[in-house]
């Protein structure tokens, strides 16, 4: 009878499911880039967020070592729990530095453009509006526009070559040749969608 294979990392001795570890182990290394990263206890992000977030004087950013959010709309960014409500660490060192949000939607803007990367560093954070933080993203290139959206269908220059198509064949036709629907191409044409690209 074959005997199971168990995790690699030494000690565990629970059964192998993924790149050698158990799932423990593997969710952990997609979490924080390392088998053995996180399992802090509940009172550590707290801590740190007290002791080393609110009182960093530093100029470069400061990477939040704890859970981070893997949606694509915040994938990247430090949360912790507080009272039972999970809180953006940046946005929590946003509120200490500039006080509470002046209005419900305002959002916690990186200057530095690298909150996607962890960053929870209080200078580097501040209130804007949403218009404001996108306009931010744009100039940071992390903003998901064009081909930088996963599920862009088309490139740069399909749009360029769409809107120089038009008049030459008919939308329909265009709408074939990329493979997208002929609404598409018309608000393309009308600089409706990728209004953005010269």
């Amino acid at each position: 009878m074959a005997t199971k294979s168990i995790c690699s990392i030494p000690d565990c001795g629970k059964p192998h499911r993924a790149r050698g570890w158990c799932m423990n182990h593997y969710y952990r290394w997609r979490a924080h880039g390392d088998p053995c990263g996180g399992g802090a206890s509940n009172g550590d992000p707290m801590k740190f967020l007290v002791e080393t977030v609110l009182n960093f004087t530093g100029d470069e950013c400061l990477v939040w070592p704890f859970a981070r959010a893997r949606s694509r709309r915040h994938k990247g960014y430090g949360h912790l729990k507080i009272e039972g409500k999970t809180v953006q660490a940046h946005r929590f060192a946003c509120e200490h530095v500039h006080g509470a949000a002046p209005f419900p939607t305002a959002q916690a803007a990186h200057s530095c453009g690298n909150g996607h990367l962890g960053c929870c560093n209080p200078k580097h954070v501040s209130w804007k509006t949403a218009s404001e933080n996108q306009l931010d993203r744009m100039a940071h290139g992390t903003d998901c526009r064009g081909i930088r959206n996963p599920r862009a269908k088309l490139t740069d220059d399909d749009v360029r070559e769409i809107r120089a198509l038009e008049g030459v064949l008919s939308q329909h036709k265009i709408a074939q040749k990329f493979g997208i629907g002929q609404v598409q191409v018309h608000r393309i044409h009308k600089r409706l969608r990728w209004d953005w690209l010269e």
